[in-house]
């Protein structure tokens, strides 16, 4: 290599950061006066190629508590990164998010209030397996998970998809918990507007703790319809199978689980609402509920 020249690797996309600095102040509530900053920072990036997406989405910083319980003070971090590839007919994703919260998270990316991030607008990443709002609780979530489509012809496509999910409390005042998730199904576009999805799950939820796990298996079928080009439904139903390694604990059943949502699209902004029910691992502090979940999300772009 001659004299003055070095050698580098082109790197190419949209790179975007920033820093931030808050003060919440909460009065007369269940924990009464309380004040708290946030210094947080955050960065995504995404190459923008179409045969090798790769995206890294990152947000963390540090809570100090001005006055009042010390409840959600200390460093909170979340890295989610994802690759995917596209070929002819094929597309496979793989992800993982990890991330350090001193509380059960509660909006944005970061879960962390106070953030800079806009209310309403989801992370990339899947809802919290954290059910029961927590405070004081640090708690390290590490998500690995994994898809693959395949398109059989113009009407029909078949995806498959696993994920392992870790919850790990630290400081030992929470139930560690780990979980394990197989999906399968196909999806026939029955016209333009409506198309028909069949899904089968299986979810093995583990405590070491205790020596104990459950399993649960669900075949649902739904239905997709795209009423206009703003509006769009989601709803499928089916049988859920429940078993544990402990039948005096959890006995084995048969339930329900249904999945629904509705989503408006505007032009510059969105608003969905979603609802589930059925079998989850408890969120740290249960062996396993069974929940009614309801989610609304606005999003408003200036």
């Amino acid at each position: 290599m001659p004299a003055g020249n070095v050698a580098s690797v082109p790197i190419t996309g949209e790179l975007q950061y920033g820093m931030n600095y808050s003060q919440m102040a909460t009065f007369a509530g269940s924990l009464g006066n309380w004040q708290m900053s946030t210094l947080s920072g955050s960065a995504t990036y995404a190459n923008g190629k179409d045969r090798f997406p790769f995206s890294m989405e990152y947000g963390g910083g540090y809570n100090w508590i001005i006055a009042g319980p010390s409840y959600g003070a200390g460093l909170f971090q979340n890295l989610f990164l994802s690759q995917g590839i596209v070929w002819r007919k094929w597309n496979l994703t793989a992800s993982n998010d990890i991330s350090y919260l001193p509380e059960a998270p509660t909006t944005g990316f970061t879960g962390i209030p106070g953030t800079g991030e806009p209310i309403g607008v989801p992370g990339p990443t899947p809802p919290t397996g954290q059910s029961i709002l927590t405070l004081n609780t640090n708690v390290i979530n590490n998500i690995t998970q994994g898809t693959l489509g395949h398109t059989l012809n113009y009407a029909t496509s078949f995806n498959v998809g696993g994920s392992y999910n870790i919850f790990w409390y630290p400081d030992g005042n929470g139930l560690d918990m780990n979980m394990a998730a197989a999906n399968a199904g196909p999806t026939w576009r029955l016209n333009a507007r409506n198309s028909l999805v069949a899904n089968y799950m299986y979810s093995q939820f583990t405590y070491p703790q205790y020596n104990f796990s459950m399993t649960t298996n669900s075949g649902t079928l739904g239905l997709q319809r795209l009423w206009s080009r703003k509006i769009t439904t989601n709803i499928s139903a089916g049988p859920q199978w429940l078993s544990s390694s402990d039948k005096a604990v959890v006995p084995s059943s048969v339930g329900v689980v249904v999945n629904a949502s509705l989503n408006y699209q505007f032009q510059l902004n969105s608003a969905s609402v979603t609802y589930s029910h059925g079998i989850s691992g408890g969120g740290g502090y249960l062996v396993g509920a069974e929940l009614d979940t309801v989610t609304f999300a606005l999003s408003y772009g200036f």
